[in-house]
């Protein structure tokens, strides 16, 4: 069963060799954002791209007949001259850029800092001047934080740090990961989730997951073990019928699927081998998610040969699933599960649903849009000011909020002038007043106008019917060109957002011309459906 693991790493090697500037005698050997070193659209390496070391490494130390990359000294010149060049492009503070220069990003120096250690770690490798620049960068992530709670970015410093540890020998960075420990736990919701930008993310939660455990794994620190079972048996709850997992109900609208975690936890949570075989399920059914892009894909290619790797033998055998009908109120979702279908959904985040049969999802419900001239209006965005109901024993839910603005900026030659101006003169000095700037503007600016949505939404045991209400001012609503009913819209900017899977060419944005007409007409309009699953 774990072969399927492997072979999906082995898959990846390919790509992340083409990406990789090979040529020894270049200025960036080792260098692995092929935008910057070979095709030239770019100004700066961002750091992210080095991530691709760790599955080199990996597939370098696999001892196994099936593995081409097994002690090639090319593959170890590669992570060596990789290595150099992310420490070559780390500044004086120890910190790295990922999206702009001088941006010095704490995530990507966290990333970045954990696959150079671990391939260093992983390859025996005994370096002082590699030494003396890890604990510089390690430095940036001990003396900086960034604007917003990121959990599994924070999760992935301690880790990080530790390997920096494991390195030195120097007992100060253990004093540092207890304090960093502490805090980043602070940040874990009774219900067992992490924060990422203070709410409840699924795809995040595994990362942090993931990288929490193999601190345990290395340090034996019991600290976080209860975290973990907590986090864990929070993710048991949202294995999908059909094999798929996360999605748009998480207020980042990620598809993040990372398993590593729950293999290496198994040891003393056994039900969590019931995660990793849902996502080889997912596989073999084609209902994963696929992030294809250079930018992110290779912490899905590590995280599978460390689930390969630390495969426990012992599977907890999973019994027919058990009827559900519960709600957590801090995170806003609440789960119905029968033996017919499955059925997800966030209140907090205007009603947002996924539903699964056995084989498919059958719906996925991200709101209805409405398309002006100059704008995009949209209702499935957090807002405080929502108002939202739930009668659990009825199974029937509520909410009101206002259409807001649909976030997606775009660069123009004058915006990218003007933006290089103020990375080269005030991010130097400034950098996190310029990602605080960012994050505002891209996600979380709301700009809540008078147009109101209702969504009412009633279950049973063999599907739901749906009550949309949309109503505003006739003058402004006669403007409207186009009223949309959206399956995928994430209305805020996230990295991961966007990756392949199955469920978006299976369920497309519907329009419809009369209630369009209605709305522009009337000022109001009510919409109606029946799922039955």
């Amino acid at each position: 069963m774990k072969d399927i693991l492997i072979k999906k790493f082995y898959e990846s090697i390919p790509k992340i060799l083409s990406l990789c500037d090979r040529n020894p005698f270049s200025k960036t050997f080792g260098c692995f954002d092929k935008n910057y070193w070979h095709f030239k659209t770019i100004d700066f390496p961002s750091s992210m791209y080095q991530e691709c070391v760790l599955p080199l490494a990996q597939a370098y130390i696999l001892k196994d007949k099936k593995n081409p990359y097994h002690k090639k000294k090319v593959i170890k010149k590669l992570c060596i001259g990789s290595i150099n060049f992310s420490n070559s492009i780390s500044k004086s503070n120890g910190s790295t850029d990922d999206y702009f220069p001088n941006e010095q990003a704490y995530g990507s120096s966290a990333f970045s800092l954990y696959a150079d250690t671990e391939t260093y770690l992983i390859l025996g490798l005994k370096n002082r001047q590699m030494n003396k620049i890890f604990i510089n960068r390690a430095m940036f992530l001990i003396n900086n934080s960034e604007s917003g709670n990121l959990s599994n970015h924070h999760a992935l410093a301690i880790l990080s740090i530790y390997n920096v540890y494991l390195i030195t020998n120097d007992s100060y960075f253990l004093k540092i990961i207890k304090k960093k420990i502490k805090d980043l736990l602070k940040w874990q919701n009774e219900e067992g989730w992490f924060e990422e930008y203070g709410e409840f993310d699924l795809g995040y939660l595994t990362k942090t997951i993931c990288f929490l455990s193999k601190y345990y794994l290395k340090s034996k620190d019991k600290i976080v073990k209860i975290p973990l079972i907590k986090s864990i048996n929070f993710c048991l709850n949202f294995l999908h019928k059909d094999g798929s997992f996360g999605g748009e109900y998480s207020s980042r609208s990620s598809y993040h699927f990372h398993v590593s975690g729950f293999e290496i936890c198994s040891k003393f949570i056994n039900k969590s081998t019931l995660v990793t075989d849902h996502f080889i399920k997912s596989i073999l059914r084609n209902k994963n998610s696929i992030y294809g892009d250079d930018r992110i894909f290779s912490h899905s290619v590590y995280d599978y040969f460390d689930s390969y790797r630390y495969f426990n033998k012992k599977r907890y055998k999973n019994k027919k699933t058990k009827p559900l009908n519960k709600y957590f109120p801090m995170s806003g979702i609440y789960i119905f599960k029968n033996n017919k279908y499955d059925f997800i959904c966030n209140l907090k985040k205007g009603l947002v649903i996924k539903a699964y049969n056995k084989n498919k999802c059958v719906f996925s419900d991200t709101n209805p849009v409405l398309k002006f001239k100059n704008k995009i209006l949209c209702s499935n965005r957090y807002d405080k000011n929502d108002q939202y109901s739930i009668d659990l024993k009825n199974k029937v839910f509520f909410t009101k909020k206002k259409f807001t603005k649909s976030l997606n900026t775009y660069n123009s030659p004058l915006k990218i002038i003007f933006f290089r101006l103020i990375n080269l003169t005030i991010s130097k000095f400034f950098p996190n007043f310029i990602r605080k700037l960012l994050q505002k503007i891209i996600i979380y600016s709301s700009d809540s106008n008078k147009i109101l949505f209702f969504k009412e939404v009633k279950l049973n045991n063999s599907g739901f019917k749906i009550i949309y209400k949309i109503s505003g001012n006739k003058k402004n609503l006669s403007k409207l060109n186009c009223l949309y009913l959206s399956t995928h819209l994430n209305p805020i900017y996230t990295a991961a957002s966007y990756p392949y899977q199955e469920t978006f060419i299976n369920l497309e944005d519907k329009s419809n011309k009369k209630f369009l007409d209605q709305l522009r007409q009337k000022g109001e309009i009510k919409i109606t459906k029946t799922i039955n699953v």
